[in-house]
């Protein structure tokens, strides 16, 4: 069962990958493992913010921690493979592969988020339906196709609660190092997760607290795989600053001189941020939890408090909504342990007193979140954004927010979900006279100029250039049909395994 999701989810992503080469910190982060496969060096020399780079000794360093850089040679070695073939699209080959690792690492999140749901008590049934939904309904689709560190936050992030609840429930060796594991290279994903490690040791202390020697040992056998990655860490900060505590991420007024009320009233409530917006299916967590709070308070408050404390860190951070991006990017490696309350309660909850009007009414989220899905993965998110910020610059905006881009995230008008669906309805329709419906005419008067903006919108995704490029044909209807085959094999593996057993644990 397992395989076959993790196969099912990785062919859904590519088959509905993007375009664009990586942008961004992801260019940064990409570039780094370009040099380091191809000469063994990690210093890059690219444009962008200057908050991107670390400079020492003359060469400039990406300050992005180095897992995520590794995380993206499974990409880059993917590539060189198959540039070797004789009259390969190359560009077109560069482009599609940069979209592999993301996909695999967000499959096996989802994936993990499978055996969660089992551990919590669901059915195969359930748990099955619970991955499938996280993968394809929530905001993770969009990062599964897309070149951003994401993708690998959220798989190590859902392993160390994973670890964590494992390790809660019973102490052996293998499981304290392979916890050490999964927390030490979460710490190399993103410097900002050590806050999350405390919170896994002293939930492991209170659930054996009777057991003081197995634990010290525990945490001991935890400590030595830990150690060896925040050596690494420490050694990356280093070569970079000369320091061992300085990444090189500097902010103009401090990393964390964010406002956290406006943080968090952002990824929760907000029309252009909210969490609940770019993932309906959440709406269903925040009616499991109380149930869940009452069956297993302990499993229940350590995932809260490991999300609670990097959210809350994340809310001071001072570019909290982190921008240039798809939707609340700093709480997407949470969206799965999000999803837990759900397993055990979902049901139990649709078999109860009207069950037609309660299946409409998850038939409803899920079809909301396919259908954000769908806006997110359809044009790249720059688009939208570009349009945004020459309305804000040609109309002066004088009563609008001015740092960054917060009339997109808390006026209507400017949410992106608002953005791309006009966008879409634009090109669907081949009509250049844009300024007719904007979103914005609502909110303010005024003549703007977004030609050149417009003329660089297209659809995101390689099959539409594919359909547009008569040379890449045989090449790409040979990926077609085996991400067709692929998918029906896991299709027909995991609907006969539901059938025959659907309570059997995987």
């Amino acid at each position: 069962m397992k395989k076959r999701l993790f196969v099912l989810l990785t062919c859904v992503y590519l088959a509905i990958a993007g375009r664009e080469p990586p942008w961004g910190d992801a260019h940064v982060v990409y570039a780094t493992t370009q040099n380091l496969v191809d000469h063994g060096h990690i210093d890059v020399d690219l444009g962008g913010p200057p908050q991107f780079y670390a400079i020492r000794n003359g060469k400039k360093y990406g300050v992005f921690p180095l897992g995520n850089v590794l995380a993206m040679a499974p990409s880059y070695l993917v590539f060189h493979a198959l540039a070797a073939i004789p009259r390969a699209p190359v560009d077109f080959l560069f482009r599609l592969t940069t979209h592999l690792s993301p996909a695999l690492l967000v499959a096996g999140a989802c994936v993990l988020l499978f055996v969660l749901g089992r551990r919590e008590g669901a059915t195969e049934r359930a748990s099955a339906w619970l991955a499938l939904g996280l993968g394809t309904t929530t905001i993770l689709a969009v990062y599964a196709r897309s070149p951003y560190s994401e993708a690998l936050q959220t798989l190590v992030f859902t392993w160390v609660i994973e670890r964590g609840l494992a390790l809660g429930e019973r102490l052996t060796r293998s499981g304290a190092l392979l916890g050490g594991v999964a927390c030490g290279l979460l710490v190399n994903t993103k410097l900002i997760y050590a806050l999350a490690v405390p919170v896994v040791a002293l939930y492991v202390v209170w659930r054996h607290r009777g057991e003081i020697v197995k634990v010290l040992v525990s945490l001991a056998l935890a400590a030595i795989p830990l150690s060896a990655f925040a050596v690494f860490a420490l050694w990356h900060n280093h070569l970079k600053t000369g320091t061992l505590f300085d990444s090189g991420y500097a902010i103009p007024d401090g990393v964390f001189s964010g406002d956290a009320y406006a943080a968090l009233d952002g990824f929760f409530f907000s029309t252009g941020k909210s969490i609940f917006l770019y993932s309906p299916l959440l709406v269903l967590s925040a009616c499991a939890l109380p149930s869940w709070l009452r069956r297993d308070r302990a499993r229940a408050i350590f995932v809260l408090a490991t999300c609670g404390v990097v959210t809350l860190a994340n809310a001071k951070f001072r570019y909290w909504h982190a921008d240039y991006c798809w939707g609340p990017r700093l709480l997407v490696p949470m969206t799965p342990a999000f999803f837990l309350p759900i397993a055990h309660w979902i049901e139990p909850a649709l078999s109860r007193g009207r069950a037609r009007l309660r299946a409409l009414l998850v038939g409803a989220l899920v079809g909301a979140g396919i259908f954000v899905q769908v806006l997110g993965c359809s044009l790249y998110w720059d688009h939208w954004i570009r349009i945004a910020i020459a309305v804000k610059d040609q109309t002066g905006a004088g009563s609008w927010y001015t740092e960054d881009l917060h009339h997109c995230h808390f006026i209507p008008q400017f949410s992106p979900l608002v953005g791309h669906a006009w966008l879409l309805g634009h090109l669907a329709r081949g009509d250049d006279d844009l300024l007719i419906d904007a979103p914005w005419r609502r909110v303010i008067a005024g003549k703007v100029n977004v030609a050149t903006e417009w003329r660089a919108v297209r659809l995101d995704s390689w099959v539409a250039e594919l359909i547009q490029t008569k040379s890449l044909w045989p090449l790409g209807g040979g990926i077609v049909l085996s991400l067709g085959g692929v998918s029906a094999w896991s299709v027909v593996g995991i609907r006969r395994r539901l059938r025959a057993s659907p309570e059997t644990i995987a």
